[in-house]
């Protein structure tokens, strides 16, 4: 993926949905780390993380609907328009937004994150 390396402590996507490429990434270093994709066609792809020790704060509820899956929890914040998932792991609290991306490819990213 060439210039789209991630930073320490954030996630490297291992699965993007085909055709998609990198196309450009920011953040403030240690704080937050965007990645942004797009298709051939019309769809895009982007990878928000942001860094909170300790993870989601315990004091909110998370936004959207929970998703159960074996290999963890997705939660659906929209489905209508740009598709928006939320997903943990330990302090770091991913967003996906995609247009073009079926539900099962976005979760897909979420759970290919390492």
């Amino acid at each position: 993926m060439g210039e789209s390396v991630v930073p320490p402590p954030f996630l490297t996507a291992t699965f993007l949905p085909e055709g998609f490429h990198w196309s450009s990434s920011s953040g403030a270093p240690e704080l937050s780390h965007t990645q942004d994709f797009r298709s051939e066609g019309t769809g895009y792809l982007r990878i928000e993380q942001r860094y909170r020790h300790g993870g989601w704060p315990q004091n909110r509820p998370i936004p959207g609907t929970q998703m159960l899956y074996a290999a963890g929890d997705v939660w659906l914040v929209r489905s209508a328009g740009p598709l928006v998932l939320l997903g943990m792991d330990g302090d770091i609290i991913v967003r996906v937004e995609a247009e073009g991306v079926a539900y099962e490819q976005a979760v897909g990213v979420i759970f290919g994150l390492q």
